[in-house]
């Protein structure tokens, strides 16, 4: 059985007990799956991206193309079903890793553009949108985003290197985003941040002034960022951090300072169960393999997370961690 039947398969498990409501949430991770190749003949320069609508019953994973090509690639693929090859969105092009969200029932793409501004374009049936500016938001970083109730939490760092988030909510057809006014957290950083949906708060991770990875909490009733800590025995990281929550628990990944002869990084993982409090746990990954570009992680409800890197020969891979 090929590697992507078998991954699909138990997506499709997964999905059907979220629906079924079979599932509880509250474990840590418990079982963790070697590396395989997501689908052979497709290569990235940057870190991949991947959302599951639960709602539409499909998938989508976007990424840049590697060497020269700096045009962003997709897939949409119902689990059970092979991806097939990457479909290029041959009317832009973008310096750092897109990202996509699903909200709705629908897919939401969002990149970095030539001017620094974050554009993004929503997947309306068999179509893609146009590309709309989301106002006030230059960056020279990935932006990244996650869906909470009902609505896009769009998070970016700053020319001027202070993170920031805002929401918007989905209009319908092939109407823009409506946005509201953008919020500042009371950090600087370097790097891309990360922001999750936490039992119904976000969650904003970013690599520090001492490269360390720290994280803040929204306050919803001061509508506000609070303050920023450090992730207890974080260590020194290279470039931004990813994050995804299941059930009661975080996971972060991030890249240790150590590139090796041959290039790539150790990547670290991060595991927090809310249920239990404590300082967490860092590992490595057990199977010693590395990277360019940080890994990035996709929660599956309150089930499971995937993680996706960019191989040292830029082709994309990916692993599971089961919570059952």
């Amino acid at each position: 059985m090929h590697f992507w039947k078998r991954w699909q398969l138990g997506l499709v498990a997964l999905v059907a007990a979220l629906g079924l409501g079979l599932v509880t949430a509250g474990t840590a991770a418990a079982a963790e799956s070697g590396w395989s190749n997501w689908d052979p003949g497709e290569t990235t320069a940057d870190s991949p991206s991947e959302a599951v609508s639960t709602r539409a019953g499909s998938t989508c994973m976007v990424w840049r193309g590697s060497g020269n090509d700096h045009h962003i690639y997709y897939v949409i693929y119902t689990a059970g079903t092979e991806p097939g090859p990457g479909a290029v969105m041959s009317d832009t092009y973008t310096d750092s890793a897109p990202t996509v969200v699903a909200v709705d029932g629908q897919f939401v793409i969002f990149h970095r553009t030539a001017e620094n501004n974050i554009a993004y374009s929503q997947n309306i049936g068999d179509f893609w949108t146009q590309w709309y500016t989301v106002p006030g938001s230059q960056t020279r970083t990935t932006p990244v985003a996650t869906e909470i109730n009902g609505q896009v939490a769009l998070a970016w760092t700053g020319l001027d290197g202070v993170p920031r988030s805002r929401m918007g909510s989905l209009m319908g057809s092939f109407s823009p985003i409506d946005w509201v006014s953008s919020q500042q957290a009371p950090i600087m950083t370097q790097n891309a941040p990360a922001i999750i949906n936490f039992a119904g708060t976000l969650v904003m991770f970013v690599r520090n002034s001492n490269q360390r990875v720290a994280w803040a909490w929204h306050d919803g009733q001061l509508d506000s960022w609070g303050q920023f800590s450090q992730v207890p025995n974080s260590p020194a990281t290279n470039g931004r951090p990813t994050a995804a929550a299941v059930g009661n628990t975080i996971d972060v990944a991030a890249l240790s300072r150590d590139e090796s002869a041959g290039g790539g990084y150790t990547i670290n993982r991060w595991v927090w169960n809310a249920a239990t409090g404590g300082a967490g746990r860092w590992s490595q990954d057990p199977q010693s393999w590395r990277s360019r570009s940080v890994p990035t992680l996709m929660a599956i409800g309150a089930v499971a997370v995937w993680m996706f890197l960019r191989g040292m020969d830029n082709a994309i891979y990916q692993k599971n961690f089961q919570s059952f």
